[in-house]
């Protein structure tokens, strides 16, 4: 909000958002975070292969978008808007949303530009 740069990888990086999804024991749980970004931070999102079937379960119980981010990419945010980078054509990141009963996955690829200034 003073227009200083944060950042961070990994659970640095989720630590900015309202919720943060993070495993243990393969097993995802969601922690409160710092709250500048107004919806749940999830990284490497495609690590392994429950997990993400187990970020949407939270996405239901929270009923809280979130912003899912596979290894070797990162979201740049500033201003109302978030530019995808992504070292690997496999590496992407995600808004999984839960909606009128069913979770919806928007695919942003490299170079992708989202939208979130209703999560700011």
């Amino acid at each position: 909000k003073t227009n200083k740069p944060v950042g961070g990888v990994s659970a640095g990086a989720i630590c900015w958002f309202e919720y943060a999804f993070s495993e243990r024991n393969d097993n995802m749980r969601s922690l409160k975070g710092l709250g500048v970004v107004k919806c749940c931070g999830e990284p490497h999102h495609h690590r392994y292969i429950e997990k993400p079937f187990q970020t949407q379960e939270l996405v239901k119980q929270l009923k809280k978008q979130c912003l899912a981010i596979d290894d070797y990419a990162a979201v740049y945010i500033t201003d109302n808007n978030a530019i995808v980078m992504a070292e690997t054509p496999k590496s992407h990141a995600y808004i999984i949303d839960f909606d009128d009963g069913s979770i919806k996955t928007t695919v942003f690829n490299h170079g992708d530009s989202i939208d979130i200034k209703y999560m700011l």
